[in-house]
């Protein structure tokens, strides 16, 4: 992994990273955005900047640096309420990047999906989603966005439950009902998550079965593999 040379050269990057001037603070941010984790301390100090860009930027990056960041999670979490949009969507994804690490952020998160704002409430759920069974708490608040007007946001929804394995199988009838929905993308993961569920999602082989003709390759793919995982034997 690279490193950078000195704590001297971090510290140009950081006041030219906060500065007004864009020519300087872009490339400045695109070098602290290299996934050095000997960037950690400099990027959190850029998540109080008066700017949203710069906020947003340095959040992001630790999410992309992901575990070696979890440092930084105490300083994420207010964000998650800041009032941007970008600011709020870029530390969701860097807590969700960082896994059950980020479990503090569960509650905030939570309340994120009930957010007027559509990418505050995609956001919210995908993180929830990469933390798994640690934020299996949440599956009462995902299940409402099953009905989201959203269409992406359904998707995230069920994508997430599934990614919490058997601690979903009490809402394993409203995700067959999303093998209804109107979007491809969207019974596709509902599809997913009932195989990653497993055993108690062996209730609905019958509905899975008729997508083996399904006409998109994608979702036959995905029927099969859920089947494989039911113990269902698919005979071509």
């Amino acid at each position: 992994m690279e490193k950078f040379g000195s704590n001297k050269h971090l510290f140009e990057l950081v006041d030219q990273a906060q500065g007004l001037d864009e020519s300087k603070r872009d490339p400045a941010l695109k070098q602290l955005s290299n996934k050095s984790s000997t960037a950690v301390p400099y990027l959190i100090s850029l998540l109080n900047n008066s700017d949203w860009f710069v906020r947003s930027k340095a959040a992001r990056t630790l999410g992309e640096i992901g575990e070696p960041a979890k440092v930084s999670i105490p300083k994420l979490i207010p964000l998650l309420k800041d009032s941007d949009i970008s600011v709020r969507s870029a530390s969701a994804d860097a807590l969700g990047n960082m896994g059950e690490s980020a479990k503090a952020a569960i509650p905030d998160l939570i309340h994120g999906l009930q957010h007027s704002d559509y990418t505050t409430r995609m956001s919210s759920v995908e993180a929830l989603g990469k933390m798994s069974k640690s934020a299996k708490v949440a599956i009462p608040d995902i299940v409402l966005l099953l009905k989201d007007s959203y269409s992406t946001i359904r998707s995230s929804a069920v994508e997430a439950l599934g990614n919490m394995g058997e601690a979903s199988k009490s809402e394993i009838p409203e995700i067959r009902l999303m093998l209804q929905d109107s979007e491809w993308y969207v019974r596709r993961d509902a599809i997913e998550a009932l195989g990653k569920i497993g055993e108690p999602a062996k209730v609905a082989i019958p509905d899975l079965i008729p997508f083996l003709q399904d006409s998109q390759p994608m979702i036959r793919d995905r029927t099969k593999e859920a089947l494989e995982r039911l113990n269902y034997r698919v005979t071509n």
